[in-house]
């Protein structure tokens, strides 16, 4: 959102219908993943007032984080050792560059021998 310059997933979306955001934007294939699987939570993601996402790599939950620090200590679970971390924002792209292979796949196409 950040680098599209919008305030909200609402008008991400509402852009995107008028403009080619991958242009902009690379979505790796597990980012892409992710925003498929958790697409409830994207409608409350914020840039001002801030809200992003944080979640816990040992115990999996995650929930809304505003633009302070994450608490150090997990607090989705009793008791869990493990470190609440903000989701990382997408990296810029030359809109003039080619697109990237998405794992798995060849850019020049399947190879024959």
């Amino acid at each position: 959102m950040r680098l599209l310059h919008v305030e909200s997933w609402q008008q991400l979306v509402e852009l995107s219908v008028t403009e080619d955001v991958r242009r902009t934007v690379y979505l790796t294939a597990i980012q892409q993943d992710l925003i498929d699987r958790f697409a409830h939570i994207l409608p409350m993601l914020r840039m001002s007032p801030m809200v992003t996402v944080a979640a816990c790599p040992v115990c999996g939950r995650y929930g809304l984080q505003d633009r302070r620090p994450v608490a150090k200590a997990c607090w989705f679970t009793l008791r869990c050792p493990g470190s609440p971390v903000k989701a990382p924002a997408t990296e810029a792209r030359d809109p003039d560059a080619a697109p990237r292979a998405r794992p798995g796949s060849s850019p020049a196409g399947p190879v024959s021998g």
